[in-house]
């Protein structure tokens, strides 16, 4: 029988980057997949063109729209925030941005649409939005927010392994290159793969995967993914994605819940081997 997953996250490219492969996956299995965009990413970058900021927001809705596409899942739904920019600028207090919003306001919006749809389970971001952007962090809070009410559905976090920035950041250094800041970003590595017990195989879909990140023009620039990152740093970013059930999420940092590994969000066998790349132990300033 076909289920539904509804996906909530901040700006268009957010669904490629954390569960682009995985949202292809079920959507091609046949079950029904839907994106909730809270915002038009009115202030990200353009690396097309840096003086076209005016039609940013729609530019990337529409770059949202196709990417959707790529991965085979239904266009996407906006909640109809303006995109608030990173902690501290201007953007932030916008009348309009998602920052300012009053959080029952988009709590209820959002519980509005899970009980339209009903589906069998919700994914948006955790608790610190991946690198810490205050939208990231507004949608996650909104959700769960919204989640707590209702008798379900579960709800699932997607993350970052800190095994893979760790890995990623390496890679980089070694071709001789700059690390960008988000693979040392201290949020995206708050989480180890022994708190994380979904490990989804999305290899066969990293063509896919890498078509609707270069959907968003904007924001990969005239050579894509492929021209911004090396090709083993965008293997590890899209060989596998990661999700963390609510109640294991919560948990976290205090304790480890146990858990049985699931290789999807309804308890798919795991992958072998669970992560394709080395494993970098945690420095110990970092560990500590």
């Amino acid at each position: 029988m076909p289920r539904k997953i509804l996906a909530f996250f901040a700006h268009p490219d957010d669904e490629a980057f954390g569960t682009g492969g995985t949202l292809a996956r079920y959507a091609a299995q046949g079950d029904t997949v839907k994106l909730v965009c809270a915002t038009g990413g009115e202030s990200g970058v353009n690396r097309i063109d840096e003086t076209d900021l005016e039609r940013l927001g729609e530019l990337r809705t529409e770059e949202l729209r196709r990417a959707c596409a790529q991965l085979g899942i239904e266009p996407p739904i906006f909640l109809g925030y303006r995109d608030s920019g990173m902690a501290g600028t201007p953007e932030n207090d916008h009348a309009e941005s998602l920052h300012s919003a009053d959080l029952d306001d988009v709590a209820t919006k959002i519980r509005a649409l899970i009980e339209a749809e009903q589906p069998d389970a919700v994914v948006t971001f955790e608790r610190f939005g991946w690198y810490g952007h205050p939208d990231h962090i507004k949608v996650y809070e909104a959700v769960r927010a919204a989640v707590e009410p209702l008798d379900g559905p579960p709800l699932y976090c997607a993350a970052f392994p800190a095994e893979a920035a760790r890995y990623s950041a390496q890679v980089i250094e070694q071709a001789g290159e700059e690390v960008p800041a988000m693979f040392n970003n201290p949020d995206r590595l708050r989480y180890s793969l022994d708190m994380i017990p979904i490990v989804v195989d999305t290899s066969d879909l990293a063509d896919v995967k890498i078509a609707a990140l270069n959907e968003h023009r904007t924001q990969m620039g005239p050579d894509g993914i492929e021209g911004r990152w090396p090709a083993e740093v965008l293997k590890v970013r899209t060989d596998r994605e990661y999700f963390i059930p609510v109640a294991n999420h919560d948990a976290l940092p205090g304790e480890i819940l146990p858990f049985e590994r699931a290789g999807g969000l309804f308890g798919e066998p795991p992958p072998e081997p669970l992560v394709p790349y080395p494993i970098i132990p945690a420095p110990e300033t970092e560990a500590e």
